[in-house]
């Protein structure tokens, strides 16, 4: 009756397992409870090194050499240029230049390489670079920037169809050498620039000396679209300029470590394998969640609300990835996302019963926000379910909100009990696997275990696996890399898994615009800021599914 703590100490050893063709490798976790009690499983986890400790239990994880997907290094020893259309904007001194500078410091960009940015403000190489040395000093100060930063080229335009600035970053970078190196072009601009962009892009492009064996490829930045038709548009206006292997559409949440580590997690673990279906779901709930508002995007974010922004593109390719089917190849980009595809074409267009609404109090204080009586919201609530024999009759549901209580992204699956008589029935209450994508990425499984001592009395215990905190200077930078890095090293290697191709948008839309179109008439909940007020209103609706 007393508390006790018992400390599991879990090792992770390579397990040589053959090739079978998807890549995989296997790993046993042996635990031992410092007495004579032992257990041992298998899971495989993605590449990132991790470990953690809770109040009773520790897990420490090799890198087991996970390779989901083959990408091409060959990029490393070519010329390379990077031009990041949009380079005094919000998105590229924020997140564009601060991934690069990453790259760079890991060894992961070419000798030869070059960033030039395009812009319509009047700045220089030099204002360019003092401009970004003060923002990247108070990422990752000090080390190779001042190195980092004498590659960096500014190009002014009149306009993003401005073919004679474009034409100039071309010549500078064919210089003496035979062409144009590879190139990566980053749109960070609003998408009604991407038809003059791209125009000058691929004209400038083509009136350039290009060596067969180099490459153009182009990062486009969402919203892609806020409907069917209006991504129909952008989707044909990109189409025209460039095929669909040159285009990576970039859904950052893909590139988050625990969202990379679900189709590892899934189709590496025979045990993962065996429960994954409605035989033994219940329920999955993925949840996005973020304390602050609007905060001067106000403007931006009442065109599109939280529907929009976060749940067709983000939270929707997260469902994607529980639910596929195991494609032919893990290591073939194309394989994964076909199966991606065939799932969505899958999920049953959903309606205004199926969601509840909710807008904070104060919403349209925001000095952007045009409209004062605005129903755009900040929460939603969603159900969808999936037509297929692995899920039918699954809800999954997906939760969305600002100005809420906390900063939470994650999957909770919630696992049907047991029919089996338990020893102790207080216990009979739902058994979750939780994949927390932030903060703190982890991965948790309750599990029923007897409890030490003469009595056959059962208590529920948590294994978690999650971050390690300690590691050399460069394991602990390697952790602070953020998704843009790693996509856009995707995007170099030409791998374009962790990118959302043309055919997954246009199904995307498909399910939400007729579900957009009945909510226009729907008011929301008002519900204080900094509140979990309507994450509870949602438990009523949850148990009437």
């Amino acid at each position: 009756g007393k508390d006790t703590s018992i400390n599991y100490d879990f090792s992770l050893q390579k397990v040589d397992v053959g090739n079978n063709g998807n890549g995989r490798t296997a790993n046993d976790i042996s635990i031992n409870d410092g007495k004579s009690t032992s257990y041992s499983e298998s899971m495989s986890v993605s590449t990132d090194t991790a470990s953690t400790s809770s109040e009773s239990l520790s897990v420490t994880q090799e890198n087991v050499g996970f390779d989901c997907v083959r990408s091409s290094t060959t990029y490393i020893q070519e010329r390379l240029a990077f031009v990041v259309v949009g380079a005094t904007g919000d998105l590229a001194k924020k997140k564009t230049y601060p991934s690069l500078y990453r790259l760079y410091l890991e060894g992961m960009l070419p000798s030869t390489f070059v960033i030039w940015g395009f812009g319509r403000s009047s700045y220089t190489h030099d204002s360019l670079r003092e401009r970004l040395k003060t923002n990247l000093c108070t990422i990752l100060a000090g080390e190779k920037l001042d190195e980092f930063l004498s590659m960096c080229y500014f190009q002014r335009g009149s306009a993003y169809n401005d073919i004679e600035a474009f034409n100039k970053i071309f010549m500078k970078l064919r210089g003496e050498e035979s062409g144009v190196p590879n190139c990566l072009f980053y749109l960070a601009i609003p998408p009604s620039l991407f038809e003059d962009a791209a125009a000058s892009i691929q004209e400038t492009y083509e009136n350039n000396e290009n060596p067969s064996d180099t490459w153009l490829r182009i990062i486009v930045e969402k919203p892609f679209g806020r409907d069917l038709s209006s991504y129909r548009i952008l989707s044909e206006t990109l189409s025209r300029r460039f095929e669909e292997h040159q285009l990576f559409r970039i859904d950052h949440y893909l590139g988050k470590e625990m969202v990379q580590t679900i189709l590892p997690f899934r189709f590496s673990n025979p045990w993962a394998m065996a429960i994954w279906s409605k035989e033994y779901f219940s329920c999955v709930k993925i949840t996005f969640k973020e304390t602050i508002g609007t905060d001067g995007r106000g403007g931006y974010f009442d065109d599109y609300g939280i529907v929009r922004d976060v749940m067709q593109n983000h939270l929707l390719q997260i469902l994607t990835l529980l639910t596929m089917e195991e494609p032919s190849n893990l290591s073939d980009s194309e394989a994964i996302r076909d199966e991606k595809s065939k799932l969505l074409a899958c999920i049953q267009n959903p309606t205004a019963e199926d969601c509840l609404l909710g807008q904070y109090e104060g919403y349209t204080q925001d000095d952007t926000i045009i409209n004062k009586n605005s129903n755009t919201p900040t929460f939603a609530s969603l159900c969808l379910f999936v037509n297929n024999p692995r899920w039918e009759g699954v809800p999954f549901i997906m939760e969305a909100g600002k100005a809420m209580d906390e900063n939470l992204v994650e999957v909770r699956i919630t696992l049907k009990n047991t029919k089996s008589l338990s020893v102790n029935s207080t216990l009979n209450t739902d058994h979750e696997l939780v994949m927390r994508v932030q903060p703190n990425k982890s991965i948790s499984l309750t599990a029923v275990v007897k409890q030490e001592g003469y009595s056959n009395h059962q208590s529920k215990q948590v294994l978690a696996l999650g971050e390690q905190h300690e590691g050399t200077q460069k394991q602990q930078r390697s952790k602070e890399q953020d998704a843009y890095a790693r996509l856009i090293l995707d995007a170099l290697q030409g791998n374009g898994s962790s990118f959302v191709r043309d055919d997954e948008l246009e199904k995307s839309w498909e399910i939400f615009t007729p579900l957009l179109d009945e909510l226009e008439h729907v008011i929301p909940v008002q519900y204080p800021r900094g509140s979990s007020f309507i994450t509870k209103q949602t438990h009523s609706m949850y148990s009437k599914m």
